[in-house]
C-alpha cells in the first residue's frame, strides 16, 4: 500500500482505509502517538487543499470495488470532503469557492449545511 501522489493534504486517511480494508486490525484503548500541528502544516494549506479537491475519494473507492455500501460511503466521504473544502474556503475569504462547495454538499444531503458549524459559513458564502 502506497500513498497516493494525487493527494496533497489528509493521504493518511486514503492510506489507512486502505489498510484497514486489506487488514485484520484492532483497536488499542491508550494513546500512542501525540500529534503536533504545525504552523507551515500542509493540513491548513488552502492551495493543498484546493488542489487536491476530491481527489482522495476517487483513489480510495476506486482501487476498492467490492466493499459493501459503496454508493453510501462514497456519498458520505464526498459530502465531508466538501464540507472541509468549504470551511477551508470561508477561513480564506474566497467565499465563490465555499458556496460552491456548500451546494454541492447540499445537493448530497440537504441537512449537512444546517449544523450550527456549517450555517453561519454557509450563509456568509
Amino acid at each position: 500500500i502506497k500513498f497516493s501522489e494525487n493527494i496533497y493534504v489528509d493521504e493518511d486517511t486514503v492510506f489507512f482505509c486502505h489498510v484497514f480494508a486489506k487488514f485484520k486490525c484492532v483497536s488499542i484503548p491508550e494513546m500512542l502517538v501525540k500529534m503536533t500541528r504545525h504552523t507551515d502544516s500542509l493540513r491548513g494549506n488552502y492551495q493543498r487543499i484546493l488542489e487536491t479537491g476530491t481527489n482522495g475519494i476517487e483513489d480510495l473507492f476506486s482501487s476498492m470495488p467490492n466493499i459493501q455500501n459503496k454508493d453510501l460511503l462514497i456519498k458520505h466521504s464526498l459530502l465531508k470532503r466538501y464540507l472541509k473544502i468549504a470551511r477551508a474556503a470561508c477561513i480564506n475569504r474566497d467565499y465563490k469557492t465555499a458556496a460552491k462547495h456548500y451546494t454541492q454538499a447540499f445537493n448530497l444531503e440537504p441537512c449537512s449545511i444546517f449544523t450550527m458549524k456549517h450555517f453561519v459559513r454557509t450563509v456568509k458564502s
